[in-house]
């Protein structure tokens, strides 16, 4: 979208801190309570999409746990072991220029960008590791990510047209876990104990300590938790009716990615986790690029997009 409705969009919005707290599979939970809304039994609800979501294990659980008047409820399946909690904020990405391929949008313009950021404790760990209270090394400048004390974990790039009440989630992606899990790959030097990374000589201990007590509670629910944010903002804040998502060779093909791609299971088995559906159907806004037609005819009709209404 161009920048000054961007912009418009962003200037509407709430401002200031606003803090998103997840757990794994949380998304099964928030989908189940989004669902119930459009169903009137609980035999319509395991005959929709969702209804694969009450098979899960935790969510059984919570259901064998409470009445059927929780079910689905806002407090199911709140505050479950494991929760962490982030910060939300937004950016912007791209440009109004017709020269937009290497930034890897589907059609040229502004994508929204929703940060899911860590807080103060992930600065004070890193600190304690590197012995520099400025340099963050894992923070690409290069990409839509804040530095600093609340620096991004993850962040999505989103579009959307408010005419036709659609969105495209464009990509998900975490620079932080993928150099942090680098540096974890790192052997301490033989002659002096320590783990030689980016100028610094690191205490084995410390950069173990940085993965133990920090890293590893967001390794596994990242995805998840910024997939999650995207369509509670999408639904919640912009108020579109259908999400789409990219497919993975599809979405290669019309952001112009040829060389290094995206991991595979981001745009196949998580957006299939989350119960969105293959379809045909093009979004309204990409269908008067005369470019985005050609490329959307090389891909077989029935594997174009995952959507979600």
């Amino acid at each position: 979208m161009k920048t000054t409705e961007l912009r418009e969009v962003i200037a509407c919005l709430p401002k200031g801190r606003t803090l998103y707290r997840y757990a794994k599979d949380d998304y099964a939970f928030r989908l189940l309570g989004r669902a119930v809304q459009s169903c009137a039994t609980l035999e319509e609800l395991r005959a929709s999409p969702y209804g694969k979501l009450l098979e899960k294990p935790v969510v059984k659980d919570c259901m064998a746990r409470g009445s059927s008047a929780q079910w689905f409820g806002p407090g199911f399946g709140a505050y479950r072991e494991g929760q962490q909690t982030y910060r939300l904020s937004l950016d912007e990405w791209g440009g109004d220029g017709q020269q937009w391929s290497w930034r890897q949008t589907t059609r040229p313009g502004k994508s929204l960008v929703l940060q899911l950021n860590l807080t103060g404790r992930h600065h004070e760990l890193m600190v304690g590791m590197l012995g520099d209270k400025e340099y963050d090394p894992f923070h690409f400048s290069c990409h839509p990510a804040r530095k600093g004390r609340n620096a991004t974990l993850a962040w999505a790039r989103l579009d959307f047209d408010l005419e036709t009440r659609e969105a495209l989630i464009e990509e998900i992606q975490t620079d932080r876990l993928r150099d942090v899990r680098a540096l974890m790959r790192e052997r301490p030097c033989k002659e002096c104990g320590r783990i030689h990374w980016h100028g610094y000589r690191l205490d084995a201990r410390q950069v173990k300590r940085f993965w133990e007590e920090e890293m590893k509670h967001h390794e596994a629910i990242w995805s998840e938790a910024i997939l999650m944010a995207s369509l509670e903002f999408l639904f919640g804040e912009i108020g579109v009716e259908k999400v789409f998502y990219h497919t993975f060779e599809l979405g290669c093909r019309l952001k112009g990615i040829t060389e290094t791609r995206p991991p595979k299971s981001l745009y196949t088995s998580l957006p299939k986790k989350f119960c969105f559906r293959e379809t045909g159907e093009i979004p309204a806004f990409l269908r008067g690029s005369r470019f985005r037609r050609r490329e959307l005819k090389k891909v077989a009709e029935d594997s174009r997009f995952f959507v979600m209404d």
